[in-house]
């Protein structure tokens, strides 16, 4: 048995031998595997924080883009509040000079209606009045007419003249 233990032993020992020159094969390979993954891993994180640096740069510059934007827009909108603002007092100047030259020609109004009744009656009364200035013209031309008839005016020069000589002669 001793035999059997003696090579049992020397199995065991050739088995630890082999067993440790497989693990320090292993450790060997392992190690280069984990320099290779390093130097990978370092080249693909590099790899990774420029693509990620150049994106963040893209998004920084549209970000300004935008700010830039929103700040020309908010000044253009700061205008726009002022002019609506200056605007808005025009209205009101206006609607107040509106309602005065309402008022105004509300009461023009009234005058005029006033004046229109007597116009009205003015045009009644000289209508009125025309119609008794043609007949006071009808009544003239009757009056002249008769006139004439009576007493010619060289008929009135003749018996003149003849009443002269008829004193003249009588003297």
């Amino acid at each position: 048995m001793e035999k059997y233990l003696a090579e049992s032993d020397r199995k065991w020992e050739k088995a630890n031998e082999r067993l440790e020159r497989e693990r320090e094969e292993h450790n060997t390979e392992v190690q280069k595997l984990i320099k290779t993954s390093r130097e990978e891993t370092g080249r693909y994180l590099g790899a990774l924080e420029e693509n990620f640096q150049h994106g963040l740069s893209a998004v920084a510059e549209q970000f300004l883009s935008v700010k830039e934007t929103l700040d020309e827009h908010g000044r253009k909108l700061d205008s726009h509040t002022e002019m609506i603002g200056e605007l808005k007092v025009d209205v009101t100047m206006i609607r107040e000079e509106l309602d005065e030259h309402g008022r105004t020609l509300h009461e023009h109004s009234k005058v005029l209606k006033e004046h229109s009744k007597v116009l009205k009656e003015h045009s009644k009364i000289l209508n009125d009045q025309s119609a008794t200035l043609g007949s006071h013209s009808k009544d003239l031309a009757e009056i002249k007419d008769s006139l004439r008839e009576k007493a010619d005016r060289k008929s009135l020069i003749e018996l003149d003249k003849r009443v002269f000589f008829l004193e003249t002669q009588q003297r």
